[in-house]
Formats: C-alpha cells, sequence, structure tokens
C-alpha cells in the first residue's frame, strides 16, 4: 500500500509504504512521490517501517525523489525504523551511500 498525505498547515508531506514495493506498484509509487515533489511540500517524511520488500525499481525511485527534494533545497527524513528487507536492498543493489554525505536518514547506510 502506497500512502501520502499532506499537512497544509506546516508544509509536511508523509509517505507511508507498507507491503512489497517493487515494479508491480512504481506506477504508483511515481505518482505519489510526485505529489510528495510538490512546492507545497517543504519537508517529506518517509515512513517504510511497515515495507516487506524493496526491489530495485523503488530504489530508484525513492533516491531520486530524495535527490529533488534537496536540490530543491527542502528536507527529507524517515519516520520509524528502516525494516532488514529495505537495508538489504541497499546493499545488495550497490545504493548504499546513495543520500550523499549529507544524508542523515539512515536509509542509504546499510547499516
Amino acid at each position: 500500500m502506497i500512502e501520502f498525505t499532506l499537512d497544509n498547515a506546516d508544509g509536511n508531506g508523509t509517505l507511508t509504504l507498507s507491503g512489497d514495493i517493487t515494479i508491480q506498484v512504481a506506477t504508483e509509487l511515481k505518482e505519489n512521490l510526485m505529489k510528495a515533489l510538490d512546492d507545497e511540500v517543504k519537508h517529506l517524511i518517509l515512513s517504510l517501517d511497515q515495507v516487506s520488500a524493496l526491489d530495485l525499481t523503488g530504489l530508484q525511485l525513492i533516491c531520486a525523489a530524495q535527490r529533488s527534494v534537496k536540490n530543491a533545497g527542502k528536507s527529507f527524513t524517515l519516520a520509524g525504523a528502516v525494516p532488514d528487507a529495505v537495508r538489504q536492498a541497499v546493499v545488495e543493489s550497490g545504493y548504499v551511500g546513495c543520500g550523499g554525505a549529507e544524508d542523515n536518514s539512515k536509509l542509504w547506510t546499510g547499516e
């Protein structure tokens, strides 16, 4: 399941992902990430703690979104813990370090 909510009062956008985030839901993920990159969103909060699987397509979309947020001068954080399935996908796909040197989300460390 993919759900995006926007709190217009403070510009926080929360993207909650759960279940298998794979190529089968890539279009839905991309659409929700595009909403999250809207001008109204100043701070993107990504919740992955209910993700049971994440494939390369999902990683690519999330990495691109995080870079877009950063390039737009906005902020990006994670809500909750990074599940083992996500950590494993980051390491196995070679996405360790995707967030750059200033990444404090712990998403791309593989730890």
